[in-house]
Order: C-alpha cells, then structure tokens, then sequence
C-alpha cells in the first residue's frame, strides 16, 4: 500500500498537497532495476485521502527532463483537470 500523503497547509473549506514527479530506478523485477516516474520517490506514489465537502488542491512539480501528468482515478475531476 502507498504512503498517505498529508496536507502542507489546512484552510477552513481546503487542503493542500504538492506531489513531485521525478525519474528514479526501482527494482521491480528481481535482481533487476528499471527506471521509472515516480511521485514523491515512491512507485506508485502517495495516496491522497480528500475529506467529504473539502476541496482538496494538489500541485505537481515535474522535475524530470520530460513533459508528465498525472491521471486522477476516484475523484469527480472536469476532463481539462484529469492528465488526459
């Protein structure tokens, strides 16, 4: 399971999370290393918890050479906001 990610800043009505992609090499395999796009160092990356009637704001920094995006599963996201 994914470490749950917590917010770095609470308002009365949000919560605010920064994930970081970034390019790293994990044994997926064994006894092999593949590079892959990880969030916060992790593969798969952080799960994030929203609370019911709070919007949650999460900001992406893309510190690979590449362009990335993330898409969201389990959230109500318009389609302009959902990595597509």
């Amino acid at each position: 399971m994914s470490k749950v990610l917590a917010p770095y800043r609470r308002t009365s009505t949000a919560d605010y999370y920064t994930v970081t992609m970034s390019r790293t090499s994990h044994q997926i395999l064994p006894g092999t290393r593949t590079d892959v796009l990880t969030c916060n160092g992790t593969f798969s990356g952080p799960t994030v918890r929203a609370r019911k009637g709070r919007t949650a704001v999460v900001g992406q920094i893309n510190a690979p050479d590449m362009p990335t995006s993330v898409h969201l599963h389990g959230g109500s996201n318009p389609v302009e906001h959902d990595g597509a």
